[in-house]
């Protein structure tokens, strides 16, 4: 599953213009907005797989950047106050998948996928915290 961070950008912003009557309206204050620094964890939770930055925009788009078992990876998606929806994608292999969450207090919880290079998963959870 090949896409380019490109097109799932497009994609996005396609789907959510062409919602009827729909307006983009800005977060309420306090409702997650900021930078996040995060980690991803294995599937147990206990094993740290890398790290990574993320910033969710008033507007609810996020964008952030990592490293997932030393492969440099690239975040984007959508938080509308109670959920993230987004994607991950590795930049060597082009591979994306998904990565989800949930605010938790001040931080941020999740889970992902990604396809290594062997076909085989990469999954398991993350954990983010206000860049402060």
């Amino acid at each position: 599953m090949r896409i380019s961070l490109t097109i799932l950008l497009l994609a996005v912003a396609g789907l959510l213009s062409a919602c009827p009557g729909s307006v983009a309206m800005p977060l309420p204050a306090g409702s997650g907005q900021g930078d996040y620094i995060g980690q991803f964890l294995d599937d147990t939770g206990t094993l740290v797989l890398g790290t990574f930055e993320m910033d969710i925009e008033d507007t609810g788009a996020m964008e952030g950047d990592g490293k997932l078992n030393n492969r440099d990876v690239k975040l984007v998606g959508y938080f509308d106050g109670t959920r993230l929806e987004g994607w991950i994608s590795d930049d060597l292999t082009g591979f994306t998948g998904e990565f989800d969450g949930t605010p938790e207090g001040n931080n941020m919880l999740g889970s992902f996928e990604l396809q290594a290079e062997d076909g085989s998963p990469i999954e398991g959870f993350w954990d983010a915290g206000p860049d402060n």
